[in-house]
């Protein structure tokens, strides 16, 4: 009985070993930024930016506050690798975009503009082009409620001079979405689009 016992302990340990192992293996799942690397490696991956505790979107996009640190610092970690990997120039365009919906873009897009526009010389121009989105974010604050945007400047309904918005930040610049279209993805797609960008 006792040498029953002793080998079913090992066999079923030895299975479950095994099993572990096997199912480690087969896991694809993404557990910390280094996976990336394993799985992606054509990907270039930069950095994470940790959760900021008490973050509220809907006051302002941009971070800030003493908790606040480690997010802060990851996107100047990003803005660093950007410039020193040469996958853009210093006056180049740089998209962010993202699968779904409530994915962190617009607060990596304002967060990192709000970063880059810290470098000396810099001047930067942050297009808000999530025309798909009903309910539009104002990624910068403004005194106007309903500002003219990229939707009217695409539509011949505005000119340049009266869509771009300085709001605050040194050295940056806005160009909020404006009035929601009926076809956003053929406004994308214009030779005026291309001469604004």
């Amino acid at each position: 009985t006792v040498a029953n016992t002793i080998l079913g302990l090992l066999i079923g340990l030895t299975f479950g070993c095994g099993l572990i192992l096997t199912l480690d293996h087969w896991d694809q799942s993404f557990k910390v930024p280094g996976d990336f690397a394993a799985h992606l490696p054509s990907i270039a991956f930069f950095e994470s930016v940790p959760l900021v505790p008490h973050f509220s979107s809907q006051s302002s996009l941009i971070i800030r506050g003493p908790q606040s640190l480690p997010a802060l610092e990851a996107f100047r970690s990003i803005r660093a690798s950007l410039l020193l990997s040469g996958l853009i120039p210093r006056d180049g365009t740089l998209v962010i975009t993202s699968p779904g919906p409530s994915e962190g873009k617009s607060t990596v897009a304002v967060n990192l503009a709000v970063a880059m526009a810290q470098l000396e010389g810099a001047r930067v121009l942050l297009i808000d082009a999530d025309l798909r989105n009903p309910r539009p974010v104002n990624l910068l604050p403004s005194s106007d409620l309903h500002p003219k945007g990229l939707v009217d400047y695409l539509t011949w309904e505005a000119e340049f001079e009266e869509i771009f918005y300085q709001n605050g930040e040194p050295n940056l610049w806005t160009i909020p979405r404006g009035k929601f279209p009926a076809n956003p993805s053929e406004l994308l797609s214009t030779r005026r689009m291309r001469t604004l960008l």
